[in-house]
């Protein structure tokens, strides 16, 4: 997908934020972090896979656009679940708790919930028992046991 927003709107939306500032004013403490020509701060993550990837620290402002973007726009496949839309994402772009916002942004998708089916299964079908005449008629029982010797030596 084609990115949206340039380094410079990346960069202004990245200044007003404040978590981003702290990290920006103490990069040298967080070695993870790399802020390139354009003022642009970037989260270096390495893959299982040995692979080392430098993100773009994506500030509050911009992760619903970046979430509608990528679940709702027909450029990328329109409405995939939520481990799709977090693949195609988590390479491109970092934020924390990245996964928690796309599972809600989706369940809030109004389009997903008409359109795709219930995975959950049906509720079994409940038969009502006819009550008994009379006193004895119908008798029930739970059996526990053997239950293990209390402190005080009792055994039921």
């Amino acid at each position: 997908i084609q990115i949206f927003f340039d380094n410079d709107t990346l960069a202004q939306h990245q200044n007003a934020a404040p978590e981003i500032q702290r990290i920006k004013k103490s990069r040298r403490l967080h070695p993870n972090y790399v802020i390139d020509k354009y003022n642009v701060l970037f989260k270096i993550v390495k893959r299982k896979s040995g692979q080392q990837l430098h993100l773009r620290y994506l500030p509050g402002s911009l992760i619903v656009k970046v979430l509608s973007a990528y679940h709702n726009s027909t450029f990328c496949g329109a409405h995939f679940g939520v481990k799709r839309t977090f693949y195609k994402i988590r390479d491109r772009f970092y934020w924390p708790n990245m996964y928690k916002d796309i599972v809600q942004h989706i369940s809030s998708c109004i389009n997903c919930r008409k359109n795709k089916p219930s995975r959950r299964k049906p509720d079994g079908h409940l038969l009502s028992i006819e009550p008994p005449r009379g006193v004895w008629e119908r008798l029930a029982m739970d059996y526990v046991g053997p239950v293990p010797e209390s402190k005080s030596g009792n055994k039921y």
